[in-house]
């Protein structure tokens, strides 16, 4: 497991995010607003000395001493080479800063509250515990960043803290750079995200940024409470609205975690089919309710087909594999699939996977879908939630495959008369509704390692 973040508990920057793309969604642009640094305020665990060796405060206990080194050392920051001040208080941990209106134009610091200073602390131990070489904030001149951590061992590790939110599209740019340079990033997030109830999450597009994705457990992240000391792992994430999930999660005290880490995985899904129907009724509703109809894309295309919200084919907002990828919710990017696609076929006749990834591309193009940006999933396995639906509709009999990415019409879709016929059909599917999950079959594979990542990232290229 590595990790990384900024915690801060200043004002949170507004950030506005358009998200328009990724993997199969060529040529959609993403763009998000720049945030405003703060001069003078960055806080750092390290810096130079006057004969430019690093020097680390991470083990320092006695503020008294720092002061009284500070009086004849000079210090100096490690990126414009400004002079550098201890600061070492009762309420923060001693910590080197810039100068009231440092002139330090580097991205690279944030202004940062002690839960990230801590955390960058304890996670340094954690590494060195294990035997690892691990540097804190160690500059990467070549990429012209600076990772809470820098660990290696058979491989080099970028961990990142990350406590405050920050863009996607920021979180992306910094993953790309490192592995253009073979490190292999690990985020970790600095708190675990609010418990809504049971296995439900908040997931916003900042904490699905952060997020992985494995072959046995999903998606999954790791989080990191520097107060209580334990590691968070949520894991089968997988998102119920564009801003809630249901998820697994296991939890490790630091202290006693050795690595590398193997988890044994649960085999069953973080809800059940009741839940999802009631979780997914509810956000239509909201969205009956709330809608716009000029306005909002969905509304709009559903009433322009000639539909009825909510007497939608039941097999319209099912839960599926990697559906993640969209920022939308199922019934949208599943409707518009039977809008564009399906409705219009006659039964024996034929339609391809590429087809339907055309039209949804289009969609997206519009702004009438969004996806996700997730810097941890290479865009070789981005894409798959369009097949793992289509596969799921030919066990339903609507659709039979009949070659690689190849289907044909088999079953029409009949409308209910009312609402009454069609609660009644959803009713009826969902209480015999299968859950996909991860892993797929056997307990040989359900420890997966959360740990050596860089492996992950070497079969997927």
């Amino acid at each position: 497991c590595l990790y990384r973040n900024t915690f801060k508990k200043r004002e949170k920057t507004d950030l506005q995010l358009q998200i328009g793309f990724f993997s199969f969604f060529k040529g959609i642009s993403v763009q998000a607003s720049n945030t405003t640094q703060q001069k003078g305020s960055e806080c750092l665990l390290t810096a130079l000395d006057e004969n430019g060796k690093v020097v680390s405060l991470v083990d320092e206990k006695v503020p008294s001493v720092l002061q009284g080194r500070s009086r004849f050392s000079r210090y100096y920051c490690p990126v414009c080479k400004e002079l550098m001040i201890i600061k070492a208080g009762a309420i923060r941990i001693p910590h080197f800063a810039h100068r009231k209106n440092s002139a330090c134009s580097s991205p690279l610091f944030e202004p940062e509250s002690r839960r990230h200073l801590d955390g960058k602390r304890h996670l340094y131990q954690f590494f060195l515990k294990n035997r690892m070489k691990a540097s804190l904030e160690y500059y990467l001149p070549s990429l012209k960043q600076r990772p809470d951590l820098f660990v290696r061992d058979n491989h080099s590790f970028a961990v990142e803290f990350q406590c405050s939110t920050v863009s996607p599209s920021a979180i992306q740019k910094r993953t790309e750079g490192y592995v253009s340079a073979g490190i292999a990033p690990i985020w970790i997030y600095g708190n675990l995200p609010e418990r809504t109830g049971g296995n439900a999450f908040a997931m916003n597009d900042f904490l699905w940024a952060l997020t992985r994705r494995q072959s046995e457990a999903g998606s999954h992240l790791l989080c990191y409470d520097p107060a209580r000391e334990i590691l968070f792992i949520l894991y089968h994430i997988t998102p119920s609205t564009p801003r809630k999930a249901f998820a697994h999660v296991r939890q490790f005290p630091l202290k006693s975690l050795k690595l590398p880490l193997f988890m044994n995985i649960s085999d069953k899904p973080p809800f059940t089919a009741e839940q999802w129907q009631q979780a997914k009724q509810r956000w239509l509703e909201r969205k009956v309710r709330f809608g716009n109809l000029t306005r909002d894309p969905f509304l709009k295309a559903v009433y322009e087909a000639g539909q009825n919200p909510f007497l939608l084919p039941h097999v319209c907002g099912v839960p599926v594999r990697e559906m993640e990828d969209f920022s939308s919710h199922a019934t949208e990017w599943q409707f518009f699939i039977w809008a564009d696609c399906l409705l219009k076929l006659k039964a024996g006749q034929r339609l391809s996977l590429n087809y339907i990834h055309y039209r949804l591309r289009e969609r997206v193009k519009s702004s009438e879908l969004s996806m996700r940006i997730l810097p941890g999933v290479p865009a070789i396995n981005r894409g798959k939630a369009v097949e793992a639906y289509m596969d799921f509709l030919a066990e339903e009999g609507y659709v039979k495959k009949t070659g690689k990415n190849m289907y044909i019409m088999h079953k029409l879709w009949m409308a209910p008369k009312n609402t009454e016929e069609a609660q009644r059909r959803e009713s009826v599917f969902y209480k015999r509704l299968s859950i996909p999950v991860y892993p797929e079959a056997s307990a040989e594979k359900n420890t997966p390692c959360f740990f050596l990542w860089e492996q992950e990232l070497l079969e997927e290229k």
